[in-house]
């Protein structure tokens, strides 16, 4: 079995800078392997906003942690969250999705991401 790696691209826009919110930004089946997952921002995002990437069943913040991402500079960001501490990745036994976290400090007024997932259906 040849293994070949895809990747998924999503970019962000809050729906209202100033409430925090959980988007899902990728449906993954069982079988699927996320490699990698890196942050581009595009647009600083002012007032405090902080982002994290993890799934619904498992870590928040499985992907990418708090603090991975200056989201007050422009930039591209890799993930370092708890699904790379000590693996390759993170394999699906079961079906979820890949949910972007948005929280807010202030009052931010801008900002833009782009995110970037690295995986394979091994199964």
């Amino acid at each position: 079995m040849e293994l070949g790696f895809k990747l998924h691209q999503y970019t962000f826009k809050p729906a209202a800078y100033a409430s925090g919110e959980v988007r899902a930004i990728m449906g993954v089946r069982r079988g699927t392997w996320v490699k990698a997952v890196a942050v581009r921002i595009g647009e600083t995002f002012d007032g405090g906003a902080a982002i994290t990437i993890g799934d619904a069943a498992g870590a928040a913040d499985g992907f990418v942690a708090g603090g991975d991402v200056t989201e007050g500079s422009v930039g591209l960001y890799a993930g370092y969250g708890t699904y790379f501490s000590g693996a390759n990745g993170h394999l699906y036994t079961t079906d979820d999705t890949v949910d972007l976290t948005y929280a807010t400090g202030d009052t931010p007024t801008q900002g833009l991401a782009t995110v970037y997932i690295i995986y394979a259906e091994v199964e």
